[in-house]
């Protein structure tokens, strides 16, 4: 993974480029910027910042002198760390990001064009899975879902009805791949640069003297230029689901009209969204790959003792976790908002041609 991304996909010369280019013009608070290199024996870069101070864990949030930064935060703990004051930190993030892209199309940052010689115009995926890599990780998937981990799911989530539409569902994506993908991408005025992956662990916080919050934001690895839906989705993967059920549209909306008056130009809402959950299927599909590394640390033989997502090793392992409540959050999402009817409205939509879709069993 190390020389993936150090070598092909360069994340961390990203992350050097939007410091060092960046930092003074960003709308929020970023740390600041000191030093950078690479090794040219490892391919490994280093790069010295501002150290951010955590709050203490067990110090009281109503404790807090202002300005003084709360503790680090994780992903897929929602519930668990911010409560009922979840929107208020998702309305910041999603301020931040909105303000972030619009001063991209504003010209705040510079040139477009001389911005993408650092932050690349990203593309989309040509096509999906072939069809007897489909159908292994398809096989796996399904068992994962409705039989080895099945307790952590809703029960309208994996009934056999559930888990056939389920199959369906991602069977058009990795068909459509990549149709959905060019139209998705095709329209400039959702092309924007905006961090990739504004989630609870790469923000900072504090409150002012009048109690009024503050973001500051960290990792810019693979930053570049890509539609702004898709990204939205990978900025909110690790909400809960009754969260997005009470204010994904609401959070949809003041991001499009944030972006707006930031100088964005205007956007369709309802393309923003069928977009968005366009990218979450897609993520499903890829988390497919990860249910062997799932294994490796809850193993088959050990799933039975899983009960819910507080279970040890799922607390004590971020990537477990986050593969886990991953296939919860999109599988829920699947069913309950029918998002297999929403791709073949959108396949109807767009004219696209019928295609056949892999036999799955």
């Amino acid at each position: 993974d190390r020389m993936n991304s150090s070598v092909m996909l360069q994340q961390d010369c990203m992350e050097v480029d939007a410091l060092r280019l960046l930092e003074a013009y960003m709308p929020f608070r970023v740390t600041k910027y000191y030093f950078s290199d690479i090794s040219f024996k490892t391919s490994n870069f280093i790069v010295l910042t501002e150290f951010v101070t955590y709050g203490d864990t067990k110090k009281p949030l109503k404790d807090f002198a202002p300005f003084e930064v709360e503790p680090p935060y994780e992903k897929f703990l929602d519930d668990e760390q911010w409560g009922d004051r979840t929107w208020e930190y998702y309305k910041e993030m999603t301020r931040a990001t909105a303000l972030m892209s619009g001063h991209f199309k504003a010209g705040k940052f510079g040139d477009p064009d001389e911005l993408a010689k650092y932050f690349p115009r990203q593309g989309f995926a040509q096509a999906g899975m072939d069809d007897k890599t489909f159908q292994v990780k398809m096989k796996m998937g399904a068992e994962f879902i409705s039989q080895v981990a099945h307790k952590l799911f809703p029960p309208d989530v994996i009934t056999p009805a559930a888990m056939e539409e389920w199959k369906r569902t991602l069977n058009l994506a990795n068909a459509y791949t990549g149709e959905l993908g060019y139209i998705g991408s095709m329209d400039d005025r959702y092309q924007v640069l905006m961090h990739g992956n504004m989630n609870a662990d790469n923000t900072y916080w504090a409150r002012d003297g009048e109690g009024k919050l503050l973001i500051g934001v960290i990792d810019w690895g693979g930053l570049g230029i890509s539609p702004f839906h898709q990204k939205l989705w990978w900025c909110n993967y690790a909400a809960e689901f009754h969260f997005f059920e009470e204010h994904l549209d609401e959070l949809l909306q003041f991001w499009c009209m944030t972006y707006q008056e930031a100088g964005g130009p205007e956007v369709d809402v309802a393309f923003v969204k069928r977009f968005f959950c366009i990218a979450a299927i897609n993520q499903c599909i890829g988390l497919l790959g990860a249910i062997p590394q799932i294994y490796r640390v809850v193993s088959k033989k050990v799933w039975p003792e899983a009960l819910d997502r507080n279970f040890p090793k799922l607390k004590e392992h971020f990537l477990t976790r986050m593969y886990v409540q991953g296939f919860v959050l999109i599988c829920t999402m699947i069913h309950r908002w029918q998002l297999g009817k929403m791709l073949d409205d959108a396949i109807k939509e767009y004219s696209l041609p019928a295609k056949p879709l892999t036999e799955l069993a």
